[in-house]
């Protein structure tokens, strides 16, 4: 019966109020870190608004989600993929760097991840074609699967002594790739 069904389906369907807000940012723009007061702030340049805002990662953030950095969750923005990400900073405390978190952007040239992180999960910078510099933490445990695919422009990685799996392909398609060193 449709009528007493209906109200089963508003029980399981309730709208509530997250315990955290969800919404990195309400402009479009160029991103970079910057330290104020020992908080980490994204700040967002939108050149053509002239626009600016600041995204405050805040303390205990312990993963960077699947598809953080990607602009939308279409299928058509996650190919086009992110144009104003150029250098990240990842907070210390930060453990694991979720699948597709920095997929396609292809503007990233610089990735600082700091020691607290143990995973870096499949595809999670996949196609940052101009990323370059990796700064690669000493407690990394895991490097997933096409983790750097397609990150053309990476010339060095060094291995940390406790990284116990790299996965298949990891580093596919890194054509300028010249040297991994495993302590």
């Amino acid at each position: 019966d449709v009528t007493q069904g209906l109200p089963r389906v508003e029980e399981l369907f309730e709208a509530r109020r997250p315990k955290a807000c969800g919404l990195i940012a309400k402009i479009d723009g160029r991103v970079r870190m910057v330290e104020e007061k020992r908080s980490n702030v994204l700040v967002i340049n939108n050149e053509e608004t002239m626009q600016e805002e600041k995204v405050i990662i805040p303390d205990g953030v312990k993963k960077i989600g699947y598809r953080a950095f990607c602009p939308k969750n279409t299928d058509k923005d996650f190919w086009k993929g992110n144009e104003y990400v150029e250098t990240v900073i990842i907070p210390e405390g930060v453990t694991e760097i979720d699948s597709f978190a920095f997929v396609n952007c292809h503007k990233l040239i610089n990735v600082s991840i700091p020691d607290s992180v143990e995973i870096i999960h499949d595809d999670a910078f996949k196609w940052c074609e101009n990323l370059q510099n990796i700064l690669s933490p000493k407690n990394l445990k895991r490097i997933g699967s096409r983790a750097f695919e397609g990150c053309k422009k990476i010339e060095k990685i060094c291995i940390p002594a406790g990284t116990e799996k790299v996965g298949a392909a990891a580093f596919y398609l890194c054509t300028s790739l010249k040297e991994v060193i495993f302590p």
